[in-house]
């Protein structure tokens, strides 16, 4: 995730702790762990003066917090009963947001000291993503897609158009939400969520686990772990701009900053960067202490932080 006039970087991996990069990733410095023991870290977000980070599976390390200006790390979960959180997202005013998996959305307003649950209107608490639009916010469950413009007091069903019920990911531009899904490719709607639109051509499956949206028309995702994809007009065609030919690799993660510059974290070989729009790519690992990236995040002061399985 990018923040914008900034340039620092996270990014979030197996069991455990953040690392950090001021220069790109030409090296990342030594991190903290999250708690004694974290499973799947899976998202970040900024919210005023605090870095927040979510995990999937980490019992009672769920959620943790660090001031934005130094690293010192502190659990906040106090009210959340289901502890497998999937996406953290920026609610309006002193709001933040947690979409969970089995629990369905919690909600914070005084930096995490104590969540909510936010459920209401939702038919299915298991929660895949969340991903909020000036004033309209969206969840992706199992059984579909969510919205809600009450900030989560509220929520209605909004799959008109989708044939798959599991949306893995969003994607959003000013006036565009995309819907990556597990078995019906990508989806886009052009009216917040009044109707959903096939966008597949070119696209090689149906199975698509992430999106990223550089630019208002150019967007990116990762199929078959080692493939990616490109489109330059909204999603209306796709092409394989790169494949990454290494054993055992697997895109888990794509992020950018303003300017295009793109990384992808990895399953095994750790987080690769592209100044080319993804045609040619580089390892970027020195001082990385584990290879497993799960998710990453960009501050916007040029740092880049990353979680790894075993600590920094």
């Amino acid at each position: 995730m990018f923040l914008p006039g900034n340039s620092t970087i996270y990014c979030g991996a197996k069991h455990g702790a953040v690392q950090l990069t001021t220069d790109n990733g030409v090296s990342w410095l030594p991190g903290s762990g999250i708690g004694s023991y974290w499973h799947w870290l899976t998202s970040f977000v900024n919210k005023g003066s605090y870095i927040f980070a979510s995990a999937d599976g980490g019992g009672e390390n769920a959620i943790g917090r660090t001031p934005i200006l130094y690293i010192e790390w502190h659990l906040k979960t106090n009210g959340i009963t289901k502890k497998d959180i999937r996406r953290l997202v920026s609610g309006t005013g002193s709001s933040l947001l947690a979409g969970s998996f089995g629990g369905g959305v919690y909600r914070t307003t005084n930096d995490g000291e104590l969540w909510t649950n936010s459920s209401n209107g939702l038919d299915n608490l298991f929660i895949h993503s969340l991903v909020t639009r000036s004033n309209m916010m969206y969840a992706s469950t199992v059984n579909g897609v969510y919205r809600s413009s009450t900030n989560g007091d509220l929520w209605s069903f909004a799959s008109n158009g989708i044939i798959a019920t599991h949306i893995s990911s969003f994607a959003i531009s000013p006036t565009t939400v995309f819907a990556a899904s597990w078995g019906n490719g990508v989806y886009r709607s052009q009216n917040n969520g009044e109707n959903w639109f096939s966008i597949n051509t070119g696209l090689p499956t149906a199975y698509i686990p992430l999106l990223d949206l550089v630019s208002s028309n150019q967007l990116y995702t990762a199929i078959d772990s080692s493939y990616l994809f490109r489109s330059t007009n909204s999603g209306d065609s796709w092409s394989q701009v790169f494949r990454f030919e290494f054993p055992g690799i697997n895109i888990e993660a794509i992020a950018h900053f303003s300017d295009g510059t793109l990384f992808v974290g990895t399953t095994n070989w750790g987080m690769f960067r592209s100044s080319d729009f993804g045609s040619n790519w580089e390892e970027i690992n020195t001082g990385l202490s584990d290879m497993n990236v799960r998710c990453i995040f960009i501050t916007s002061d040029n740092k880049l932080f990353i979680g790894t399985r075993n600590g920094g």
